[in-house]
């Protein structure tokens, strides 16, 4: 595994912005990181307290002894392929900050496209919030549940994961973006939570494990080395936890109700063939990402 010097990089490497800013992307792309540049303008101007545009505002400007100090061990992390938003703690996703530990999948901007279905649902529908019951199956760091809650205020909102560190997570979240009080967090397997309360719901929404188990290897360090593979590890064909979702969500959903998947490159077909087969499901559709990639399937319960 790559390693870095951390004597050689305090002593000469990182004392102003621009010796640093060339001296981290060399290294970081030495030890094979995919961006380096950008990664490399994150990490000093996390260190420095300011955006990376104000980083070219002074690019002679020198690091205290401290500021290199911080930087040099933040190197060390990434060149071991730790993930950026693990070193920093934090990832943006629909223009928030959310809290990220390796105990939680990392937010993607794919999964924006999850929010934009339901939203845009929502409102054709002309339902108003305050009549919304909404399911957030692995919830994660609890973005989806977060961002409804914010977007949808009043909506009562259910958030679930089998994960006890997750949802630790998930309510930091939602502390951290005043919408705590909106939210219910339950422990467990899917809908297990829900047993014997006999609750339905209008929309169930989920980014469930979708990765087939055979790609791990092939998975950047990044994702396959410190990201949680409960959260990931969709399966041999990446959809058993899909095919559960839309088996047991028929119990769960009030006529009418909508389900709401995010799923992966190249599963579209499988899972609408899975969708059809239960035949209180109807109104299927498919949304893509702006790549063209199928990205998030949606179907309603007609009986």
């Amino acid at each position: 595994m790559f390693s870095v010097d951390i004597g050689e990089i305090t002593s000469s490497s990182l004392k102003t912005v621009r010796t640093a800013l060339d001296y981290i992307q060399e290294t970081l792309a030495a030890a094979g990181v995919p961006e380096p540049e950008a990664d490399a303008q994150v990490l000093v101007a996390h260190v420095l307290g300011v955006d990376r545009l104000n980083l070219f505002l002074d690019m002679d400007r020198f690091l205290t002894s401290a500021e290199e100090e911080t930087l040099a061990g933040l190197i060390r992390e990434r060149t071991k392929r730790k993930p950026l938003q693990h070193i920093l703690g934090e990832q943006e996703f629909w223009s928030l900050s959310f809290k990220v530990t390796s105990e939680v999948l990392i937010p993607r901007p794919e999964t924006e496209i999850l929010v934009e279905a339901v939203l845009s649902t929502v409102k054709k529908q002309g339902i108003p919030p305050d009549d919304l019951t909404i399911l957030d199956l692995c919830t994660g760091s609890g973005i989806l549940a977060v961002v409804l809650a914010r977007e949808l205020p009043g909506a009562d909102i259910y958030a679930v994961d089998i994960s006890k560190e997750a949802l630790s997570v998930a309510r930091e979240n939602a502390r951290r973006h005043n919408v705590l009080d909106s939210i219910t967090f339950l422990q467990g397997d899917l809908f297990a939570p829900l047993a014997g309360q006999g609750s339905s719901f209008d929309l169930i929404v989920s980014n469930p494990p979708y990765i087939p188990g055979e790609m791990f290897p092939g998975l950047l360090p990044e994702v396959r080395d410190y990201e949680p593979r409960l959260a990931l590890d969709g399966g041999p064909d990446g959809l058993d936890v899909i095919r559960k979702i839309i088996i047991q969500s028929v119990a769960h959903l009030k006529v009418g109700g909508r389900l709401f998947l995010e799923i992966g490159d190249g599963q579209g077909v499988e899972v609408l063939k899975e969708i059809e087969r239960r035949k209180a499901l109807g109104n299927v559709s498919i949304i893509r990402d702006y790549c063209g990639i199928d990205r998030v399937i949606r179907a309603q319960r007609i009986n």
